[in-house]
């Protein structure tokens, strides 16, 4: 059976989540602010780490026609983790404010 997403893409997108929601619950849990930092940090390396990734995956389609719809369909799961972030961020937002 032929796979069908790239496995690096694919792992990082499933870890990027990962961490984003173990972050975001630890907030949420223990109100510590440097939790909301770190956050913040981890949301800049987590962005372009997967634009990176995202640019090889294009790249790769686009040059390897066998791992075409392979490649395009990774980088729509990892374009998936978009709006998951942004609604972390505006979670953590209206946590702070309050």
């Amino acid at each position: 059976m032929k796979q069908k997403f790239n496995l690096t893409g694919y792992y990082i997108t499933i870890y990027s989540f990962l961490i984003g929601t173990v972050l975001l619950l630890s907030y949420y849990i223990f109100h510590i602010e440097y939790i909301a930092f770190v956050g913040y940090i981890y949301l800049i390396i987590a962005v372009i780490i997967n634009i990176i990734i995202a640019f090889i995956l294009f790249v790769k389609a686009l040059t390897i026609r066998s791992d075409t719809s392979k490649n395009l369909g990774t980088i729509g799961l990892m374009l998936c983790n978009i709006p998951i972030a942004y609604l972390y961020v505006l979670i953590v937002f209206n946590m702070i404010s309050l």
